[in-house]
């Protein structure tokens, strides 16, 4: 993000700097939590066990 756009005012460029941040972190968070058996969640039948 060298080149902001000049019409925009900086604390809007910060918000979005921000935000893209947070984004980043909650993408991390939800792709590390697929490798993560729910202890909660209901066990399924394996697929194709015609149930």
């Amino acid at each position: 993000m060298d080149a902001a756009d000049p019409d925009l005012p900086d604390s809007a460029v910060e918000h979005i700097s921000q935000m893209l941040t947070l984004a980043k972190r909650k993408h991390q968070e939800a792709i590390a939590m697929l490798g993560t058996p729910d202890p909660s969640a209901v066990p399924r039948p394996p697929k194709g066990s015609g149930r």
